[in-house]
């Protein structure tokens, strides 16, 4: 008997001491965790206000769902940290029930083209307009993205946003020298997004730049007054793929999560497997 139990035992324990062997004991913790797909409620969270309709909701689900497959090991773990945060406020735990729904609503949906699962992207609020995928050389990998109109975006709280500057300190910070800051935008994609701008010396992608000085959007405008400097910005993030405001208009329109990922990514399908 005892014999039995400590073949059992090993038995047992192989796969253990296998994954220990390729992968180190980090692996251990990872045999505990939950798919990725657990996580989906938290993404939501974080990504889309819950606010937004539930057909609004489902979309982001099958958006989110489909970037799964394209986390590395080392971006997953960031991912990861952040869905544990979340899980722990009191915030989260208030809706968690609404956005589990959207997830299991939408259980193996998927965004693919060619038959091959691609990644999802959505941002806030658009321009008026998404964009054009092929023009945005920042964001690679998202060419067959088409500009489509979500012309409702345009009344959405938090479209339009002014961000101000001190001129001498944005002069200092880019190193420009001069006695003003010399700042050109370069270049506009087809929507009226900045894809190339020139302050001082460098010039820089309009994403880059964005993120830089934090701007709700690369579609802006600037102007010099009394030593500051002015960006006044339409739409909010980077403009591709679905508008989730614009979504949720579509949801009170009567739209389902899938008329509004055809009407967003119409040179995709979307499947369940």
């Amino acid at each position: 008997m005892r014999n039995f139990l400590s073949i059992l035992g090993i038995f047992l324990l192989a796969p253990i001491l296998l994954t220990l062997a390729v992968n180190g004991y980090g692996a251990l913790s990872m045999q505990k965790d939950l798919s990725r797909e657990e996580y989906l409620p938290q993404l939501l969270y974080r990504d889309i206000p819950v606010t937004y309709e539930a057909e609004a909701l489902k979309a982001q689900a099958v958006l989110e769902r489909s970037s799964l497959f394209f986390y590395s090991g080392a971006q997953w773990r960031e991912v990861l940290a952040d869905c544990v945060k979340i899980s722990r406020t009191k915030e989260f735990q208030e809706v968690k029930n609404t956005l589990a729904r959207a997830a299991a609503e939408t259980e193996g949906v998927l965004l693919v083209k060619n038959g091959q699962t691609v990644r999802g992207i959505s941002h806030r609020i658009s321009a008026g307009k998404t964009r054009n995928g092929a023009e945005v050389t920042e964001l690679p990998g998202y060419e067959e993205l088409v500009s489509v109109e979500s012309g409702k975006d345009t009344v959405a709280d938090g479209f339009w946003q002014t961000f101000v500057f001190n001129e001498k300190k944005l002069m200092e910070t880019w190193q420009t020298g001069g006695d003003s800051l010399v700042l050109e935008v370069v270049a506009q994609d087809s929507v009226g997004y900045v894809t190339e701008v020139c302050i001082g010396d460098t010039v820089m992608g309009g994403e880059a730049f964005r993120e830089a000085l934090g701007l709700s959007s690369a579609c802006f405008t600037v102007e010099k007054k009394g030593g500051q400097v002015v960006f006044t910005c339409r739409g909010w993030g980077h403009g591709l793929g679905m508008s989730q405001y614009g979504a949720s208009q579509m949801a009170l329109g009567g739209a389902d999560y899938i008329e509004i990922l055809q009407y967003y990514f119409p040179n995709y399908e979307i499947i369940k497997k």
